[in-house]
């Protein structure tokens, strides 16, 4: 969308552009949520983030099967794999997190 990727967004494939305003929607989500109402945030950040896990897993082909002038190198479809490496990570650390939390306060 900002044009960070090096081709122009209005011109990639319409699920990319349908993912990132997706994302970007329920991205607001979780800020907005955590600021007001943290339970709503939380829950919508691991929505997020179980999304992308599947999204990088369970749908790879899908997102990976485009045009070929927007088609990725092996290299940047195998960091899909760091990316789900890290939403794991970031659920592990925020799940436990909150689970510590909640039994210290009890």
């Amino acid at each position: 969308m900002a044009d960070l990727s090096g081709f122009d967004w209005a011109s990639a494939p319409l699920k990319w552009r349908l993912l990132d305003i997706s994302y970007l929607v329920l991205d607001l989500g979780v800020v907005i949520g955590l600021l007001i109402r943290p339970h709503v945030g939380l829950v919508l950040f691991v929505v997020a983030a179980a999304s992308q896990i599947v999204l990088y897993t369970v749908f790879r082909n899908w997102v990976i099967d485009v045009p070929v002038e927007f088609a990725r190198s092996d290299d940047q479809i195998a960091y899909l794999w760091t990316l789900v490496v890290f939403h794991l990570a970031t659920l592990l650390i925020v799940g436990t997190s909150f689970a510590l939390r909640r039994w210290h306060c009890r």
